[in-house]
């Protein structure tokens, strides 16, 4: 099985999923998305897509995203399974015919996330606790795409996952460690209210590698 990960920006990594993807032993490569060319889709069985600070439909000051999105495009169509975060999740949707909205739901720090009535029919979330603290950095929102599932919301901004047989998008970041939390405070100068619990990043750990588990 080999993954490739789109990272945007040096400071959105993938965190704990290259933990992951070395206790299974997985082949990865990491590229950033200004790239002269994609490789093939059909070279890597899964995608995943990191954030980053622009829009998804920021072509005029990032040229590069639409051939992003293409690329996403052509791997689902290929049978890739893709899975995406904050930006990432706002690619596939935007990818999958739903809109994204800048600026109009401003999350960041430590929020409660819910899961709603689509969990029971969603292959990542069912069984996930009817609550957990996840970490969040974003202002943009997505639509939800016409016959795609939504698991989970929040109080402030409902559209939080958009899953699909080949896609799975979330806004919300389980992949962070603590020195990742620590550089986007830095980078923001925003404050992130107070940890949940001493063993937060241990339980978003846990529930990111079941997500990974199903990819």
């Amino acid at each position: 099985m080999k993954y490739l990960i789109i990272q945007h920006v040096d400071y959105e990594s993938p965190g704990v999923i290259l933990d992951w993807l070395r206790r299974k032993n997985l082949e990865y490569r990491i590229l950033r998305p200004d790239v002269k060319s994609f490789p093939p889709p059909q070279d890597f069985h899964r995608l995943i897509i990191m954030g980053g600070p622009m829009g998804a439909d920021d072509e005029d000051l990032h040229p590069w995203l639409a051939g992003e999105k293409e690329f996403i495009r052509r791997f689902m169509d290929s049978g890739g399974k893709v899975l995406g975060i904050c930006l990432g999740a706002q690619l596939i949707a935007r990818v999958l015919g739903a809109a994204v909205h800048g600026g109009v739901c401003d999350e960041f720090g430590w929020k409660e996330v819910r899961l709603n009535a689509d969990a029971s029919r969603s292959r990542y979330f069912h069984d996930f606790p009817r609550t957990f603290p996840a970490f969040h950095w974003h202002s943009d929102a997505f639509d939800i795409p016409r016959g795609a599932l939504n698991p989970a919301s929040t109080d402030d901004c409902p559209n939080q996952v958009v899953e699909t047989a080949s896609a799975l998008g979330i806004q919300f970041h389980l992949e962070m460690t603590p020195s990742m939390v620590e550089e986007a405070v830095r980078i923001t100068g925003r404050k992130t209210g107070p940890l949940p619990h001493d063993g937060v990043f241990d339980a978003m750990r846990a529930l990111m590698f079941k997500i990974l588990d199903r990819l």
